[in-house]
């Protein structure tokens, strides 16, 4: 196993360990406050447990048959063969970068969420996220932005639930609504 597969197995099952730990945690909520974090939970354990199994059998057919069929779905050019000599020091020099950027998106998102709330941070990181990883033009990123945010809010009407706002509406009251605080 190479230091990029070890990374990413790692990668993987820290995130799923958070995953399973946010699942098991919701049924200590209502029967409302519990349905948001298990709708989004369980299949995401799911498909981490799938990203594991396929990480750990590389060489199982099925397993490429599903690679090649998200390749397509993601209009990527398959890979047919292996990077050798300053190629391959390229490719682990790009995989850490893409790591790094992973991880400093992902505290970004949380960071965001903190501050301005699901609403504002939710669709503002998938717009930037289609903007400079998914290549998308700035109308389409908006358009699934605004897809985005409202389904948060359908979700949010229909369930129910109150998503937090944010520290800034605490702070400075009637900006981005306010008035959620959660239990700490």
């Amino acid at each position: 196993m190479t230091a990029r597969d070890k990374t990413s197995v790692i990668l993987t099952t820290v995130l799923l360990v958070v995953i399973l730990t946010m699942v098991i945690s919701a049924f200590a909520f209502g029967p409302k406050a519990q349905q948001f974090p298990l709708i989004v939970g369980v299949p995401t354990s799911i498909l981490l447990v799938f990203l594991l199994i396929a990480e750990r059998l590389p060489a199982s057919r099925s397993i490429k048959l599903l690679e090649v069929g998200l390749e397509g779905l993601l209009e990527k050019e398959i890979p047919t063969g292996k990077a050798s000599g300053v190629e391959a020091e390229s490719e682990q020099a790009g995989d850490l970068r893409a790591v790094w950027t992973i991880v400093f998106g992902l505290t970004l998102f949380v960071v965001l969420i903190l501050l301005v709330g699901f609403f504002v941070a939710v669709p503002i990181c998938v717009f930037a996220f289609l903007i400079l990883q998914g290549k998308l033009d700035w109308l389409k990123a908006t358009a699934f932005a605004a897809v985005l945010w409202v389904v948060l809010y359908i979700f949010q009407r229909v369930l129910g639930l109150e998503l937090w706002l944010g520290v800034i509406p605490e702070v400075i009251p009637g900006i981005l609504g306010g008035g959620i605080l959660p239990p700490l």
